[in-house]
């Protein structure tokens, strides 16, 4: 059996303050309409229902964003995996994998995924790779992993340097 290593992804300033956000804006909106509701006497009960099933949607929106999040990089002889909550996802086989470097990337913009609230996985756009497929929990500290289809995916975890080290140990040996 191969050795197992795996590099942590905790959650970066921008992803926290933008999580922290989202969260008091909610909770504010939900308390609100529930004075509103409460102070108008006809619209008390369904009111206080309506807010009831918006509260549980959004814990439950919550929920899944908070805790499916990227958590960390696993590189393995089979290649590199992204732990999405307790699920881990291979995103790039060892046989696949042309390249993997450290990489500046501006203006992140997710396509099609989930992300905003702890961090964000799916299809992302930049102006330096176009569209790749990104597990980002930070604004920095990029790895982009290039596969020999040209496609690449992106990581984003807390020692960038190490996870390059021991990706470039998968790549075949040059000669």
């Amino acid at each position: 059996m191969s050795q197992l290593f795996e590099f942590p992804m905790s959650v970066g300033p921008k992803f926290r303050g933008s999580s922290l956000a989202v969260a008091l804006g909610a909770f504010l909106v939900l308390m609100l309409s529930t004075a509103f509701s409460l102070s108008v006497e006809e619209a008390k009960l369904p009111g206080l229902v309506i807010n009831g099933l918006v509260f549980l949607i959004l814990l439950v929106g919550f929920g899944y964003c908070g805790l499916g999040r990227p958590r960390a990089v696993i590189v393995s002889g089979d290649g590199i995996r992204v732990l999405l909550g307790k699920e881990s996802k291979l995103v790039a086989s060892s046989s696949d994998i042309e390249s993997v470097e450290s990489r500046t990337l501006n203006s992140v913009l997710r396509v099609n995924g989930v992300g905003g609230f702890m961090g964000s996985w799916g299809t992302h756009q930049s102006k330096e790779l176009s569209s790749f497929e990104g597990y980002l929990t930070r604004a920095d500290h990029y790895v982009v992993i290039t596969k020999k289809s040209g496609k690449s995916v992106v990581v984003t975890p807390d020692e960038p340097q190490a996870l390059i080290e021991e990706c470039r140990k998968l790549l075949p040996a040059q000669g």
